[in-house]
């Protein structure tokens, strides 16, 4: 094959809806990830750690609480992360419970590691806060060794309903283009199969947001709350965010009591 043709590929969403430039990345606090993480029912790692089989050196991009590194270390006795947030960074290093955990400073776009020392990277919803994702998929690659390493991506399904509510009641109301993270996959498969890794795989994986508050006003607010803040943080217009959210929010509770999906699609890459 001399080219790569991600319309073969529907779970990045439909091509004709992908944007022609990536939009500016999205900006996450320590702080609104914590309050997130919480209420994720994390259903997309037992497949990460599935196609992690027979690896033993592996690096994680983007480390956030530490959730998805502590459980690759259980699995396979060990793990480096690059987190380039000093309070993740250090929360990360206070949660090792005596796992073989090594946390390193620095962004994905410039990985503070030399080559050929990885055979596997995993990068679990990451690529829509880096600058370059081009740059970023490339410094990958540069990491892994050249003996049949693979690398795991994780980005939103085009059907994410979290993703959905973030684009139509916040970043409409920040004027920005919406999250299109179809795009983000077809960047990098397109990047990695340039590079060499032509045996490229994506599947759908399960993940929610859970809503359990009994009162359905509390709950609405709750998870208004944590959306808003997932994105845009301290943004001067939060309080329209929350209200928009809520609208649709109200509805949405109607049909699932106590749950936002955030699936996501699992890209694996080969060489």
């Amino acid at each position: 094959m001399t080219g790569f043709d991600v319309r073969r590929y529907p779970l990045c969403g439909a091509p004709e809806a992908m944007p022609a430039r990536p939009r500016r990345p999205h900006r996450l606090t320590h702080e609104a990830w914590a309050l997130a993480s919480r209420r994720f029912v994390r259903n997309d790692i037992p497949p990460i750690l599935d196609r992690l089989e027979g690896c033993t050196r592996v690096l994680d991009i983007g480390g956030g609480t530490g959730v998805v590194v502590r459980r690759i270390a259980e699995a396979l006795g060990g793990c480096t992360t690059v987190e380039p947030d000093a309070a993740s960074a250090s929360a990360i290093g206070e949660g090792r419970a005596g796992h073989r955990i090594c946390v390193l400073r620095g962004k994905a776009e410039r990985l503070p590691i030399e080559e050929d020392t990885f055979d596997a990277v995993v990068s679990t919803w990451v690529l829509h806060y880096v600058d370059d994702v081009v740059r970023a998929v490339e410094e990958m690659i540069r990491v892994c060794d050249k003996r049949g390493s693979r690398i795991v991506i994780v980005q939103g399904a085009p059907d994410n309903e979290m993703i959905g509510l973030l684009n139509r009641n916040c970043c409409a109301v920040a004027g920005d283009a919406a999250d299109h993270q179809g795009y983000l996959l077809a960047t990098a498969a397109e990047v990695l199969f340039g590079r060499g890794f032509r045996s490229i795989e994506m599947a759908r994986v399960s993940v929610e947001l859970r809503c359990e508050e009994a009162d359905l006003e509390e709950r609405i607010a709750s998870a208004a709350e944590v959306l808003q803040r997932f994105w845009y943080d301290r943004h001067p217009a939060a309080e329209l965010m929350k209200r928009r959210l809520a609208g649709e929010l109200r509805a949405h509770f109607t049909r699932k009591p106590s749950a936002i999906g955030n699936d996501g699609v699992l890209l694996v890459a080969r060489r």
